[in-house]
């Protein structure tokens, strides 16, 4: 059985998460799918640590609890579905939405 080592198999990940977002009509660069895939941020107008975005978060007053939890819910998703290689369209028929609906959602986060 071959063996591949696991910065390769990351790299051979993070392409093919990269290329199919991408066809998909994802905006994010190489480096920021690698930031999301292996070091679990989640990018707006840049790279934010998930850390980073805790406590940022406890600052914020403006937005209602219900409104913060929807933001986390649309991040995590956003973020999963890049880490698993899911592609918008596959997750919009997955939550039972139209893919031009989730993209207008997700270009609001």
């Amino acid at each position: 059985m071959l063996r591949y080592p696991q910065e390769y198999l990351d790299d051979v990940m993070v392409r093919f998460a990269y290329n199919s977002n991408a066809i998909e009509g994802n905006t994010l660069s190489l480096g920021e799918t690698r930031a999301v895939i292996l070091n679990q941020t989640v990018t707006t107008t840049g790279i934010l640590n998930m850390a980073t975005w805790d406590e940022v978060k406890k600052n914020l007053t403006s937005i209602s609890s219900d409104e913060m939890t929807a933001i986390e819910s649309l991040a995590y998703l956003h973020a999963q579905s890049i880490k698993q290689g899911i592609s918008q369209m596959e997750l919009a028929r997955r939550i039972g939405m139209k893919q031009p609906q989730l993209s207008k959602i997700e270009n609001l986060t």
